[in-house]
């Protein structure tokens, strides 16, 4: 019987003692890991490493054109909680 949530697991890893592997059940497995492994890579390329580096953005007084920036760590986020606007926003938000 296999563990309740690792059910995944089993298909990078037998631990089954003394199982024979089949040559269809080998290209199987190579195929779902290579499937799965080309969008992870996709995923991790086009969204996590952008989204990493606009949150370091966040953090400085770039302005989208100038070469060089500086770090002005959370002055970005005190301006917009300050802002009325934002403010108008979130009681517009929950009020209705």
């Amino acid at each position: 019987m296999q563990p309740h949530g690792f059910e995944w697991a089993y298909l990078f890893f037998d631990t089954r003692k003394g199982r024979n592997m089949s040559k269809l059940s080998i290209k199987r497995r190579r195929f779902i890991v290579t499937s799965l492994v080309i969008p992870v890579i996709l995923l991790v390329a086009f969204v996590v490493f952008p989204a990493i580096d606009l949150f370091r953005m966040s953090f400085t007084d770039w302005d989208g054109y100038s070469a060089g920036s500086h770090f002005i760590w959370f002055d970005n986020y005190k301006s917009m909680v300050l802002n009325g606007d934002f403010l108008c926003f979130f009681l517009f938000l929950f009020t209705g």
